[in-house]
């Protein structure tokens, strides 16, 4: 009976002493994967990107770095006219949250925010933001997506920007954390 009892208590505190902590993956960390190749323009404080029109502050982005990327219907913005942009993170863990910096202008950079957002292939969430039209101004560390109520295990996020046929879009993503257990 007492080595029941024994194991039973070691399962239970060792549940008991679970910890929940969050991982925070920049950018520029390898394990998010861009596509389409040259679609998304890698940005850091140290490059001065006469032809981008998206110039927020490198101060306020973590690790001074962001990758951006307009999604637009028709040719001009990027070699990919038409085709939907995406940024894929696989990750261990049971919530996720993605934060990016929005643009506020409505040209040069058209600020316009049209976001879909998978789990494991599952349509999960949407945001899509008109831009107000302020030049020169952006809002930093903007919660794009979150969810906390995956089962606990190895998931795929995948970032969409714009769709076939629809208004242009313009990424800055930023950084994004997730939740696992100790």
């Amino acid at each position: 009976m007492h080595s029941f009892l024994w194991v039973t208590l070691l399962l239970l505190s060792r549940h008991a002493f679970c910890v929940l902590n969050n991982f925070t993956v920049d950018d520029s960390d390898p394990s998010i994967r861009y596509s389409p190749a040259g679609a998304w323009n890698a940005r850091n404080a140290a490059q001065n990107c006469t032809g981008c029109s998206a110039k927020p502050d490198p101060d306020e982005m973590l690790q001074g770095t962001w990758h951006d990327g307009t999604f637009s219907p028709s040719a001009g913005s990027n070699d990919h006219p038409n085709t939907p942009l995406f940024a894929n993170l696989t990750f261990n863990g049971s919530a996720v949250y993605v934060f990016c910096a929005l643009a506020e202008s409505t040209t040069a950079p058209d600020g316009n925010s049209d976001m879909t957002f998978y789990i494991d292939g599952k349509l999960m969430g949407i945001f899509a933001k008109s831009a107000p039209g302020f030049n020169d101004i952006y809002e930093y560390q903007y919660l794009v997506f979150s969810i906390d109520t995956l089962v606990l295990g190895v998931h795929t996020l995948v970032l969409q920007n714009g769709y076939m046929n629809a208004p242009k879009s313009l990424v800055l993503l930023d950084y994004i954390v997730y939740s696992y257990v100790l």
